[in-house]
């Protein structure tokens, strides 16, 4: 029965510690979390200005009647832009069926996008849209003819390996900091909270006895009262609680020697 009633004190002060530990973990890694999407709107953000850069330049030839096909003039602006940033992957421009009419990698030109986001094309109603792709981030912007209508799609495919290796060394140092965390304030948070647990456990096991014992025996009445230490939760309600047990279980069965109705810290008189 004791290990029963000290399981209150043997459990909850490990459960409240493992709270503390597993909160430092998870803010650790919801922390990681929000470096990498910064990290990947501050990419998106960058690529936007090379699209409307590259946008300009394609669409003052598409204005001038020029078909899509003819913009191969425009080749070395490509080069040069996917030149200046190591991470960008290939500048391609697709037409309205998905085939890749030019691109600074030529293994693309007059193959169709791919399936894991050839849905985008021809870029509907967002001017920039972007899609997530294992390692890959790809980013597109529609070019648009005299006529106003859509003729293609500029597309940037980065690489997010670099992303990703950054974001991983900071998520291990930022586990590797809460569990350092954890481990350093585990013996005292377990400390206080036992502290803290310490009367609430002695008063339920002080109830506890005088019930268990008032239960069992002839006269009720004559259970002296539970010694609540002074200031332990439940120790100013308990006197009207205890009451109302003991009238529960006085007998009933008309005049005897235990009075029916005992009064708190008495002992029924036979």
């Amino acid at each position: 029965m004791n290990a029963t009633r000290h399981g209150l004190l043997l459990w909850l002060t490990p459960a409240i510690t493992a709270t503390l530990a597993l909160a430092l973990l998870l803010a650790a890694y919801l922390d990681g979390y929000k470096f990498e999407r910064a990290l990947l709107d501050l990419t998106q953000s960058r690529a936007g200005f090379i699209l409307r850069t590259l946008e300009r330049t394609a669409e003052s030839n598409l204005r001038l009647g020029l078909p899509l096909e003819s913009l191969d003039h425009i080749r070395g602006t490509l080069n040069r832009e996917a030149a200046a940033d190591p991470e960008l992957l290939s500048i391609s421009v697709y037409d309205t069926r998905g085939r890749a009419v030019l691109s600074t990698n030529r293994t693309h030109e007059g193959r169709r996008a791919p399936e894991r986001w050839r849905d985008a094309l021809p870029g509907g109603k967002d001017r920039v849209w972007r899609r997530e792709v294992p390692h890959t981030l790809v980013l597109g912007m529609p070019l648009q003819d005299a006529l106003g209508e859509t003729a293609g799609t500029i597309v940037l495919r980065y690489d997010l390996a670099h992303i990703q290796a950054i974001a991983g060394t900071l998520n291990r140092t930022l586990l590797v900091g809460a569990l350092v965390l954890a481990a350093v304030f585990t013996v005292p948070v377990a400390v206080a909270a036992y502290m803290l647990l310490r009367p609430v456990s002695r008063g339920a096991n002080a109830m506890a006895d005088e019930l268990e014992a008032a239960a069992s025996a002839d006269d009720p009445a004559t259970v002296p009262p539970a010694r609540v230490p002074d200031g332990a939760p439940l120790a100013n309600s308990y006197p009207g609680f205890r009451r109302a047990v003991l009238n529960a279980l006085a007998p009933t069965g008309g005049a005897g020697p235990t009075s029916p109705h005992p009064r708190t810290g008495g002992a029924g008189a036979p």
